[in-house]
């Protein structure tokens, strides 16, 4: 069937389509699936599923706490010195491993360690480089503004929903995980931020 003629015999332009052929193949596109612990993350960080979703390896779990470690270093290191930003990643981590160890042990849930321990580092490593990344951003811009202004300060209180946001994901975890309650789970996830975000960075100073 032909297109119908424009004006002055003109035919109107095909319609392009953004990606490659191939990509609008069905079968092509059943072949391009995210590995399963990714899909996992993704649920997790929408605070659609648990820990469970994530395999018990202790690969994984040590490629999250290493992420931790690195993104906290990376977070402290333009407010401290070389040394005090690497002491407050290891210090976050084995705090966090502790925090969940200790909520396991006590509800005798030792089989969701490993698992819990890998969402909640992962989830913080992501929300770390979050965090990062905006800060860097908004103390950049603050410094073209006026060096008179408090960056630092000013970035904090503008990232303050990211805070938020860690809570709420962290909480998600522990109650999904050892089915906590609410408000039970809110004040271990406020707990350990509190921790991190405060307690840690002054006595690394």
């Amino acid at each position: 069937m032909y297109a119908p003629l424009l004006p002055f015999g003109l035919r109107p332009a095909a319609r392009r389509r953004p990606f490659p052929a191939f990509w609008y193949n069905p079968s092509v596109k059943m072949m391009i699936k995210l590995p399963p612990p990714v899909h996992g993350l993704l649920g997790i960080l929408r605070s659609e599923v648990g820990p469970e979703v994530l395999p018990s390896s202790s690969f994984l779990l040590k490629l999250s706490l290493g992420l931790f470690v690195v993104s906290e270093f990376a977070v402290k290191l333009p407010t401290h010195s070389f040394f005090g930003a690497i002491g407050i990643g290891i210090t976050a981590a084995a705090l966090l491993a502790l925090f969940a160890a200790l909520v396991a042990k006590l509800l005798d849930h030792d089989e969701r360690l490993a698992q819990t321990l890998t969402a909640l580092a992962f989830v913080g490593a992501i929300v770390a480089l979050i965090n990062f990344f905006f800060r860097f951003i908004l103390v950049l811009g603050f410094g073209f503004i006026g060096d008179e202004l408090p960056a630092q300060e000013l970035a904090s209180f503008l990232l303050f929903p990211i805070f938020l946001w860690n809570v709420i994901l962290f909480a998600s975890i522990y109650r999904r995980a050892f089915s906590l309650g609410l408000i039970l789970s809110f004040a271990l996830s406020i707990a350990y931020l509190l921790i991190l975000f405060f307690w840690i960075p002054h006595f690394f100073k």
